[in-house]
């Protein structure tokens, strides 16, 4: 990971980049959406966004430690050719942001996706330079 490639994922025009890039719609939607939606609902469990907001914990932080629990989540979903009931509060916000935006409620979904996609890639990231010091640390 270079310093560069983080730094660009922490801007809004690189975030874009890479929601847009997995969905497929052109970025000035993405970003109208994006904004229209933030802060999205990341699957924190209930009361833990709002505990991390008392407490001065960054919400990638928090994310990128649940990320084994979301894996696990997506990788049940994938399992179930993706039919898997939606948390009725992340349906509802969605059908939220669809009304707000215009947007049909599947193409909402899509930028969703997208947007948990960007907090899969900024936490390889960070584990990956994480991983990176730790070996250099145990070479000294």
């Amino acid at each position: 990971m270079s310093v560069g490639e983080f730094r660009r994922l922490l801007t809004e025009d690189g975030r874009t980049e890479v929601i847009a890039n997995h969905t497929g719609l052109d970025p000035e939607r993405v970003k109208r959406i994006d904004r229209l939606g933030q802060p999205w609902p990341l699957g924190l469990p209930d009361g833990l966004g709002q505990e991390c907001a008392n407490e001065g914990i960054n919400r990638v932080e928090a994310l990128a430690a649940l990320n084994p629990l979301l894996d696990m989540e997506l990788a049940e979903r994938e399992a179930k050719g993706g039919d898997v009931e939606p948390n009725p509060a992340v349906a509802e916000y969605i059908e939220k942001v669809g009304s707000l935006s215009g947007e049909e409620e599947e193409t909402i979904w899509r930028v969703f996706g997208g947007v948990l996609e960007y907090y899969k890639r900024l936490n390889a990231l960070v584990k990956e330079e994480a991983e990176r010091r730790g070996r250099a640390y145990e070479q000294k």
